[in-house]
């Protein structure tokens, strides 16, 4: 079932939501950047001859933004908490149909084979008796229609055994679909 493109789909979307998480949680911590423009992010000139100020203010705006936003952040990371509940939740539904859909073909598979061998066992027997009753006419002891008859309903068993063959191998296949695998 691992081939089945609405569980991959679930599976990713469930990942996806962790990743989210794990980025909402990491909005708590302060975070400090460093990089070449370090104080020269203004376009002011005078910011240009006070470094330590400018290099100050963006530390503290660094450090304090997760105490500032925390009522933002704390409701980003519920959202996203919740969602990864959900595609949880969505994931194991999708399991559980997917589980069903193969279970049901795999009954019905079965079924077509129980089928089949009934089939093939009521042909057989009309050919049985089609022998028989072509031994009878032979003998004088029944009449040709009887024969015919006989043999008519010996070739609508043959022609329902071809049915039953054709809807077990489809059967077959619509299961392999199902699965997810295709045609190499």
């Amino acid at each position: 079932m691992d081939n089945r493109p609405d569980i991959k789909a679930a599976e990713l979307e469930l990942k996806s939501a962790k990743l989210d998480v794990e980025a909402a949680r990491k909005e708590f911590y302060p975070s400090l950047h460093i990089g070449a423009t370090l104080g020269l992010q203004a376009f002011n000139p005078t910011y240009l001859t006070k470094i330590p100020e400018s290099i100050a203010s963006n530390l503290v705006g660094d450090i304090a933004g997760p105490l500032i936003n925390k009522t933002a952040i704390q409701t980003n990371f519920k959202t996203a908490d919740a969602r990864q509940i959900q595609a949880l939740y969505e994931y194991d539904k999708t399991v559980v149909i997917a589980y069903l859909d193969v279970s049901s073909l795999m009954s019905k598979i079965k079924n077509m084979d129980g089928y089949y061998k009934l089939k093939a066992e009521q042909s057989k027997a009309l050919d049985d008796s089609n022998e028989i009753e072509v031994l009878l006419f032979k003998n004088s002891r029944a009449d040709f229609l009887e024969v015919l008859l006989n043999q008519r309903d010996a070739l609508d068993a043959k022609m329902e055994l071809v049915e039953a063959k054709k809807n077990q191998l489809n059967a077959v296949v619509d299961i392999y679909k199902r699965l997810g695998g295709g045609w190499k």
